[in-house]
């Protein structure tokens, strides 16, 4: 039996980017919370910064009970980014996990050191203004419940 090309590769890319994003969350121990600056539209739907730091604060706690949530760096980010257009009835979430990392070149030297994004989810949401603050809560939950997973599977 003859297996196309494109399986083939499709193959490829799904057993070495699993291995490639394998324990991307190792030896985790701290996280801040960082909510990135709201629109005027998100702001419309009746969210603040507070309110979403709250959210993502309970459900780590909830589903992340071993994971410190620290301010003091240098400390993993667990980043949410909402962007929300025309009149507040669509909206992007993004959940990321940003660490300090290095990348090195191939000759072994540092190329770069900084913030690296290893964990991300996004979500794009639809609806009325009237319900869109709960949409975006429940897909923050749904964030942090996938990186609490995440985080269990690297962190046995």
């Amino acid at each position: 039996m003859r297996i196309p090309a494109l399986v083939c590769a499709m193959l490829y890319l799904v057993v070495t980017t699993k291995a490639v994003h394998a324990q991307q969350l190792a030896d985790l121990q701290y996280i801040s919370i960082v909510i990135g600056d709201l629109s005027s539209e998100t702001e419309r739907v009746g969210l603040t910064k507070q309110s979403l730091t709250d959210t993502v604060r309970v459900g780590l706690k909830r589903d992340a009970p071993k994971l410190l949530i620290d301010s003091t760096p240098p400390v993993s980010v667990l980043y949410v980014k909402i962007t929300s257009v025309g009149d507040g009835t669509a909206s992007f979430i993004s959940v990321s996990v940003v660490r300090p990392g290095e990348v090195r070149g191939d000759n072994g030297g540092k190329v770069y050191s900084g913030p690296v994004t290893v964990w991300h989810r996004g979500y794009l949401l639809t609806g009325p203004t009237a319900t869109m603050a709960s949409q975006i809560r429940d897909s923050i939950n749904e964030g942090v419940t996938d990186f609490a997973a995440q985080y269990y599977k690297d962190n046995p």
